[in-house]
């Protein structure tokens, strides 16, 4: 019974990891259309200007997890997580 139990909580956890991954990929690619988007308009405009670096650091950070994420060795996933 502790087994059946240990097997289902362990299928839990890998569906939610894969819809964790799932959604920071989601969050990544919506960044960088985002930025390309907003890149190619309003330049000059202050408020464009402070969305263009915030979407530019989001995505930096969120390719960092997804990097993280792929890799299987721990010194890589260091060197991911410090990009």
């Amino acid at each position: 019974m502790l087994q059946q139990i240990h097997r289902i909580m362990d299928n839990v956890a890998g569906i939610l990891a894969a819809i964790n991954q799932f959604a920071v990929a989601v969050v990544v690619i919506t960044a960088v259309s985002l930025l390309l988007y907003t890149l190619t308009f309003n330049l000059r405009d202050r408020v464009a200007q402070a969305l263009n670096v915030l979407l530019a650091c989001v995505a930096t950070a969120y390719l960092g997890d997804v990097g993280a994420a792929i890799t299987g060795e721990a010194i890589s996933v260091s060197v991911w997580l410090r990009f």
